[in-house]
């Protein structure tokens, strides 16, 4: 009965082990949560006209997922709100123009974004150096991503925005620069309107480029030279009668050569500086 009662005791052991094996073997299967266990609250949505200074960023590690390792934003919340914590990221400063233009979105909240970035020069470190990051041969600087990504309607305000930025900092060049960069800003440096168009008329960029640049900086030009005039009208309109006030010849005539030659290389210039808004 002991050898009986041995037998069975093994034989119930085994029986229990080749279940458990058999068990084991099985495929398994994922099991779904229970409904309404685990819920995704829907996301806030940011009412029209969020300051972008606004409300400060939480250290709560989320800017640490704005974007992946292609600059690009994620799918996990909408674009309004990755560009409200773009704009409240200080980290991200360095990069936030060309997250912003591999991101571009027309409708002009990227466009307001743009302008608020520019503002800033830790911002506008990069403008005429290379990109971060680079996913083909014709994204080397943000204005390959402005002809790539940002529609044709806006693509001439984006890019003059940016040349104004760079045109207003002259920040040193921290890395490998674009190929027409030291002709860009030895343009900028010059005194007179003829010597700065000689060295943009040389650059070997598209049009749209080359356009965009001779425009700012004539607007530059006629903007200075126009204020000059300015003084000198308002000064001779408040002198004492027989006080003559020198009268600006260099000035007008460089105001009215640089209209001359914008009208004959069909470039846009804005009205305020050239005094057309007082008529």
């Amino acid at each position: 009965m002991a050898s009986l009662s041995s037998d069975s005791s093994s034989q119930s052991k085994w029986s229990s082990q080749t279940e458990n094996s058999s068990t084991l073997q099985q495929p398994l299967t994922p099991s779904s949560p229970a409904p309404g266990s685990h819920t995704v609250p829907p996301a806030m949505k940011p009412p029209h006209g969020t300051s972008i200074e606004g409300d400060q960023v939480r250290s709560t590690g989320e800017e640490d997922l704005l974007v992946n390792s292609s600059l690009m934003f994620f799918s996990t919340r909408p674009d309004a709100s990755s560009l409200h914590l773009l704009a409240n990221t200080p980290k991200l400063e360095p990069q936030a123009l060309e997250i912003l233009l591999r991101n571009w979105k027309p409708g002009g909240e990227h466009l307001r974004y743009l302008h608020h970035f520019v503002q800033s020069s830790t911002c506008c470190t990069a403008i005429p150096v290379m990109n971060w990051t680079r996913w083909w041969g014709t994204d080397e600087t943000l204005f390959d991503l402005v002809d790539n990504f940002v529609g044709e309607e806006e693509r001439t305000l984006v890019t003059r925005t940016l040349l104004s930025a760079d045109m207003k900092f002259q920040l040193d060049f921290t890395r490998l620069r674009a190929s027409w960069a030291d002709s860009w800003r030895s343009a900028c440096r010059q005194h007179r309107w003829a010597d700065a168009k000689e060295h943009l008329l040389g650059f070997r960029v598209n049009t749209l480029l080359k356009d965009s640049a001779l425009s700012v900086v004539a607007e530059h030009f006629l903007q200075r030279r126009h204020r000059a005039l300015e003084t000198w009208r308002i000064g001779s309109s408040r002198s004492l009668e027989g006080t003559p006030q020198v009268f600006p010849v260099e000035g007008r005539d460089e105001f009215l050569g640089i209209l001359r030659d914008c009208r004959e290389m069909r470039l846009d210039v804005a009205k305020s500086c050239t005094g057309g808004e007082n008529g």
